[in-house]
């Protein structure tokens, strides 16, 4: 268990990561909104590539190869 919110924890994880691969719920607003507050805090708080996975409620960071 880590404390903190779920879009600051995966940030600071991915700092270290070659990409991190999110889930999107499958709920929009009426305004069809893309990205949950997760995945758009995800995007907006870190430099490592994030890809967004319809429907599928995970997060996984991919760790970097060690040289």
């Amino acid at each position: 268990m880590v404390e903190g919110g779920a879009a600051e924890v995966l940030a600071e994880r991915a700092r270290t990561a070659s990409l991190v691969v999110i889930g999107r719920d499958h709920r929009t607003t009426l305004g069809g909104a893309l990205f949950g507050s997760t995945a758009r805090g995800l995007l907006h708080h870190t430099r490592t590539p994030v890809c967004v996975v319809p429907n599928a409620p995970v997060a996984v960071v991919v760790d970097r190869p060690r040289v």
